[in-house]
């Protein structure tokens, strides 16, 4: 029996609505997905990207990171230019702004006790492991696996011991509270990657940590792009420019940039500890096997009815009547449409027959989707 790869992106997917996992994994072989990207999502993956190069360069400086993080911005520019911006042109700068900002907040205060406490293992490994007794494959793709070496951790708790290794994952957010630590420590998502990292690497892996990037919102954006900032009139005022927030006189929220400062000159210049802030480092967080374990016990079933359900089906015959009836049987919408903060589902105009439905690919706005895990990606027609 061929091959069958999932991840907790797909299996979720099909559980808020079997159409948009139908629509992102399988139609037209490989699935599909809209050509742009919405702007928080396409400035998630750019800094993701970033802190790959970052990591995998070994970059410690200003200087060294400055100079490989130049693909992830261009990338940016070509995936966030759409109908999202009322002023292209600055809004995304700003969006370029804070990526470029997070790397090297990253590289100045976290890199370096990444690089004193882990031998890095891996870097944006996809990985994989086959179910027993089944074709399944369980995919995962933690944003990088260390080997502890050193444990006179600073502030953080129960440290992996000497020799064993960790999962670490990137998490973008608008806002960050030290009270929003305790919900990592259930995290099946990091426990799924802990336990295929097990199966790859031959010992168990039974910590995780999640850094946290905080990217601020267009209504109260980064301090790493936007200080407070006074000019100077000189001999009365000096020029002045804060990390936070003040409410003191000639004071106002200004995009570095314009004041003018570069965002590396910037970021290198604030007091670290506020630097610090916006990418705080949360765990060790302990794997729970068990609860690994029952999840794992129930994906076959799930799964085996995903591929008896897509057996047969010809996506030439998309636009045709008894095909979307075929598709309506086998796959019932549950027309959730609206995901986290309001926005639409990508697949929104397609389940509610808008222009070009009839022909995503042609239409222009879809395009085949790109993977995101390199193991088990084929056409699955």
């Amino acid at each position: 029996m061929k091959d069958w790869p999932t991840d907790r992106s797909r299996y979720l997917d099909g559980f808020a609505c079997p159409w948009k996992r139908l629509l992102h994994n399988h139609a037209f072989g490989m699935g599909i997905e809209k050509n742009t990207l919405y702007a928080p999502l396409a400035t998630g993956i750019s800094i993701h990207s970033a802190l790959e190069l970052v990591l995998k360069s070994k970059a410690t400086t200003r200087e060294e990171v400055s100079g490989v993080i130049g693909d992830p911005l261009d990338t940016y520019m070509k995936q966030a230019v759409d109908q999202q911006f009322e002023n292209p042109q600055e809004e995304i700068g700003q969006q370029i702004a804070i990526v470029q900002a997070l790397a090297h907040a990253y590289t100045r205060t976290t890199v370096p006790w990444i690089h004193e406490q882990f031998d890095i293992v891996d870097v944006e490994a996809s990985q994989a492991v086959r179910l027993p007794d089944s074709n399944i494959i369980w995919r995962s793709r933690p944003d990088f696996v260390t080997r502890t070496k050193n444990t006179s951790f600073n502030s953080l708790d129960a440290p992996p011991a000497v020799g064993k290794l960790a999962i670490h994952d990137f998490k973008s957010s608008a806002y960050w509270s030290d009270s929003d630590a305790s919900q990592w420590a259930d995290s099946l998502q990091q426990m799924l990657n802990a336990y295929v990292a097990s199966q790859v690497y031959g010992e168990r892996v039974e910590h995780y940590y999640i850094h946290i990037l905080v990217k601020g919102t267009k209504k109260s954006p980064s301090y790493l792009t936007h200080p407070s900032y006074r000019p100077g009139n000189l001999p009365i005022v000096e020029e002045d420019i804060l990390p936070y927030y003040t409410a003191k006189k000639g004071y106002a929220r200004v995009f570095a940039p314009h004041i003018p400062l570069s965002i590396p000159d910037w970021v290198w210049k604030m007091p670290a500890a506020y630097v610090a802030k916006t990418v705080p480092v949360v765990g060790p967080f302990e794997v729970n096997y068990n609860k690994v374990e029952r999840f794992l016990a129930g994906l076959p079933n799930n799964e085996r009815a995903w591929q008896q359900n897509l057996e047969g089906l010809d996506w030439q015959n998309w636009s045709t009547a008894s095909f979307q009836q075929k598709l309506d049987e086998r796959f019932p919408r549950t027309y959730n449409c609206y995901e986290f903060g309001g926005r639409k589902c990508q697949f929104y105009s397609i389940c509610h027959h808008g222009p070009g439905w009839q022909d995503p690919l042609g239409s222009k706005e879809f395009r085949v989707r790109v993977p995101h895990h390199l193991i088990g990606e084929e056409s699955e027609e």
